[in-house]
Parts: structure tokens; C-alpha cells; sequence
């Protein structure tokens, strides 16, 4: 069933792998941000939130940002969250290396499979921004490992483990539910050959499944705090529902060549020659089986909304085990060898859809100006000077300020009711200490609207379906305080120059 040790890859291997990717990943991180998921991972990082959806991820990169401070080293939000996710990519590629090891693959197939993992277009991509499906792709490197040893060495508690696992992608992003559908046809088609143990693999894949199944039902009901919407999964299926977009299964076609086709190029092609392998098509069967409810929950969350393959990722390993077993090792390694090359340009591509970093240049140049060299605070309201704050400036903790933000929204946008005389004089004071002490605040003119009129700019940004109406929300009443107490000096610096008032004490 196996090649010889001697075929196979070293046991260091896989730790080289992973340093190796885990150097060019960090060196790769991204200084913008890939959507809107970035700067809400940071900011309720940075508030200490949980993520209601994603449950597992925030306390990772609460563990990981420790681990970095016992170091002494204090990265910036930003790259703090690339790092972590150039940390979570880089162990899916050490694990699904050492899967192949396992597995018994020869090396320069090994290599092969492992490298068109690593330069995967939208592996590269999300091991290189603030998100969360590195994290999965980590989880399913380890997930894998664990499985190819299952294969050679079945067992009733190994099989519990490998169910436990896959729960474990499911919290580094709720699109690890469907894991075990690939995992377990794998581990079934792999060991299929072995006629008088069949009835025996079947059972132990209905093992590792129910242990998946009942920690999904189970663990939420005991954690409710910690699981979020799947605490109540009626609700959660409700929220999933009402995303606003089409989820008819008539967008298959479209969400496949958007979300498989083109970001996983060139495995997204060659992955389908393991069919015209008779010795493949177990295999085959096993990937088609695990990618189809992926496929689903793609056409249930992404028509309109392209997402480079993120979904998909946890297929990419599966694809590329395919391919290199389907082509003959030299043309596998001339292909992993090609993709390496072209990647930078497929990611580049990919990544035409990101924040510009002009526009990014241009708020934090703006506010450095109206702050005519002074170390200053900016008072930031909408989501994206959010995103721009975390990713070029520091929050404000209150002490003496650098080049520092205070987020804003969370008041504005609290019920009015609780906006207590303590609280308000309280916002005051803060300011006046700060210019007191020689700083500067500052506030923009997008923050200034956002004040006035919350409920109109967060309609525009729709990240919120039930929005409250203005007279309910302490905006514009924290507007008409900042007003009383500070006079708001310039405006316009030139025509390059975003909107900046500097608020000076009455």
C-alpha cells in the first residue's frame, strides 16, 4: 500500500516546509485590507469581543499575540493579524506535507503537491491578509495529518480525534462544517482496496462524522457564550438566510468559475484528470463528494459578493494531491514549478478588488498636517477610517498620544437613553487632557457627518440590517457636545487632502 521509506520525504521535511512558507508569507503581508472581515477582527480584538460567527479565531490570535509579547515583540494590529495568518497558511502546508509523507508519496510528488498548495493563488492570498480562512487551511493541514495516519493505522479513539479535528475547523470558520465530507471519503476510498476490513472502515468513518456531528449540537448548548449565533442554531440558520443576495442554486455555474475556476488555477483544471485514472477515481469520487456541499455553501453566501476562493480553500490540498498522482512526477513538478512563478501575478490580479493604499496615504497625511507635527488624536467614525486607523495608526488607550484613533461609532451609535451626564462630561475632559498636554484632536469631516446623521451613513455602508433611527442614538448629541466645548478649527487642506478639523477649547 505504501512506497518505501526510502522513496519518501525526510520526518524534518514537513517543519522545513512550514518555516519556509511561513518566511515568505510574513515577508508577503499585506498593508491594506482585503474587505471589511480585516478591520472587524481587529477592532474586536483590540475591544475584546468575541466574533459570533467564527468563534475560535479571536482567542488563536489572543493566544498568538502573547506568545509574540513574551518575545518582545509588539507588531502593529495589522501585522499582527498577517502574521497570524501567514502562521495558520504555513501549518496547513507543513501538515498536508507531512500527510503526503504518510500517505508514502515518492518525493518529487511530494514536493510537487506540496508547492502547488503553497503557491496557490488563493492560498498566497488569504496567508497574506487579515482573515480567517489561513486559519482554516491550517486546521485542515492538521486535520489531514491526522487522517493519512488513520489510514495506515486505524482506531476507534483515532477516529473520536480526527472528529474533534474537523469540530476545530468548524471554529476557525463556520465553512469547516463541511470538512468531514472530504476527510472521511478520503480515508474511505484510500483504505476501500482492503475488501475484508470494509465493513470495519466504514464504521470508524461513522466515528470520526458522529464525534463531528454531536460536538456541533453539543458544545454550543453548554458554551452558549462562547459559540455565539450557533448557540441557537434556528436563529443562526435565520441570519445565514437573510444576507440579501440570491441563494438559488441556479447561480452553481457562475459561483464555480468565480470561486474554483480561475483563483485556484492551475489545480482547478488538472485536479479532474484524476478521473480518467482508473486507479484515481475512488479518490476522485472522495474530492467531488467533499466539494459539493463547499460548492453549496458558496452559492448560499457568494453570488454577488466574489470571495477568490476562500470557501474553496480547504479543497486546494485535496486538488493537488489529485494532480500530481494523475500527471507523470516530471510533468507534476514542472507544473508545481510554473505555478510558483506565475503566483505573484495571479495574486496580483486577485488583489485589484483591495483598499487603495492612496486613499490610506492621504487620511493619515491629512491628519498629520492639520496636527502641524504635533503628536495628535483623531476621533474616527465611520468604518472605513476604522480600517485605515488600524492599519497605519495605533488605538488610543487614553495615555499621552502618538499617532494614535479613538473609534467612535460604538458611542454614536448607543441608545441615546444611556448616554449618561458622567459619560458625556467624561468624553470632554479626555479631549481637553489630551490638548493640554500638548496633542492634538482631530476629527474628520466624514466623522463629523457620521455624527450628524449615523443612521443615513450606515445604511450607505449596509452593515447593519435593522438600523436605529437618529433621534435614538447618541451621535448627534456627541456632536452637539464636542460643538459646545471646542471650537473646530480648518477643513480643507488642498484638493488632495481629505477633510480635517482640529478642535481647539473654547
Amino acid at each position: 500500500m505504501h512506497a518505501p521509506a526510502a522513496s519518501r520525504t525526510g520526518p524534518l521535511e514537513p517543519w522545513l516546509w512550514f518555516l519556509l512558507a511561513f518566511g515568505v508569507y510574513a515577508a508577503c503581508g499585506a498593508s491594506v485590507f482585503y474587505k471589511t472581515d480585516g478591520p472587524d477582527i481587529l477592532w474586536l480584538l483590540h475591544e475584546g469581543r468575541p466574533h459570533p460567527w467564527h468563534v475560535g479565531y479571536l482567542p488563536l490570535l489572543k493566544a498568538w499575540q502573547w506568545v509574540l509579547h513574551l518575545r518582545g515583540i509588539e507588531p502593529s494590529l495589522m501585522r499582527l493579524g498577517t502574521s497570524f495568518s501567514a502562521l495558520g497558511a504555513s501549518v496547513g502546508v507543513a501538515g498536508f506535507a507531512a500527510g503526503l509523507r504518510r500517505l508514502g508519496l515518492d518525493a518529487p510528488r511530494a514536493r510537487a503537491a506540496v508547492l502547488l498548495l503553497a503557491a496557490a493563488p488563493t492560498a498566497i492570498l488569504f496567508a497574506t491578509c487579515v482573515e480567517f480562512h489561513a486559519l482554516l487551511l491550517g486546521a485542515t493541514g492538521v486535520a489531514f495529518w491526522w487522517t493519512t495516519v488513520m489510514i495506515a493505522r486505524p482506531s476507534w479513539w483515532g477516529m473520536a480525534v480526527l472528529g474533534a479535528l474537523t469540530h476545530v475547523a468548524f471554529l476557525m470558520h463556520f465553512s469547516g462544517i463541511c470538512l468531514p465530507a472530504w476527510l472521511l471519503s478520503f480515508f474511505v476510498a484510500r483504505r476501500w482496496a482492503d475488501a475484508a476490513a470494509r465493513v470495519r472502515t466504514l464504521q470508524l468513518g461513522a466515528v470520526a462524522g458522529l464525534v463531528h456531528v454531536v460536538l456541533w449540537w453539543v458544545l454550543p448548548r453548554l458554551f452558549v457564550g462562547f459559540y455565539g449565533y450557533h448557540a441557537d442554531l434556528a436563529a443562526a440558520f435565520a441570519k445565514e438566510a437573510s444576507i440579501g443576495r440570491p441563494q438559488s442554486l441556479d447561480w452553481t455555474p457562475v459561483i464555480f468559475a468565480q470561486e474554483w475556476l480561475w483563483p485556484v488555477l492551475p489545480l482547478s483544471v488538472t485536479c479532474w484528470l484524476g478521473a480518467l485514472r482508473r486507479r484515481l477515481r475512488l479518490e476522485t469520487a472522495a474530492f467531488v463528494l467533499g466539494f459539493l456541499p463547499f460548492l453549496y455553501l458558496c452559492v448560499r453566501q457568494l453570488v454577488f459578493e466574489p470571495e477568490n476562493g476562500a470557501y474553496l480553500l480547504p479543497l486546494v490540498p485535496a486538488a493537488a494531491l489529485l494532480t500530481v498522482q494523475a500527471l507523470p512526477a516530471r510533468a507534476a513538478v514542472v507544473l508545481a514549478l510554473l505555478a510558483a512563478l506565475g503566483a505573484p501575478f495571479a495574486v496580483r490580479c486577485e488583489q485589484t478588488g483591495w483598499d487603495d493604499p492612496a486613499e490610506y496615504a492621504r487620511l493619515v497625511d491629512s491628519l498629520t498636517a492639520r496636527a502641524g507635527g504635533r503628536p495628535f488624536v483623531a476621533l474616527l467614525g465611520t468604518h472605513r477610517e476604522m480600517s485605515i486607523g488600524y492599519a497605519r495608526l495605533s488605538p488610543w488607550a487614553g495615555a499621552a498620544p502618538g499617532r494614535d484613533f479613538l473609534y467612535v461609532r460604538q458611542t454614536a451609535t448607543m441608545p441615546r437613553a444611556l448616554y449618561s451626564e458622567a459619560m458625556r462630561q467624561g468624553s470632554i475632559d479626555g479631549l481637553r487632557k489630551v490638548i493640554a498636554g500638548g496633542g492634538a484632536v482631530l476629527m474628520t469631516g466624514a466623522t463629523c457627518d457620521f455624527l450628524r446623521d449615523p443612521e443615513s451613513v450606515m445604511r450607505a455602508e449596509k452593515l447593519l440590517a435593522d438600523i436605529p433611527k437618529n433621534e435614538t442614538m447618541t451621535g448627534p448629541v456627541l456632536l452637539q457636545d464636542l460643538e459646545r466645548a471646542f471650537s473646530f478649527l480648518g477643513g480643507d487642506l488642498d484638493s488632495d487632502k481629505v477633510v480635517v478639523f482640529r478642535l481647539e477649547p473654547k
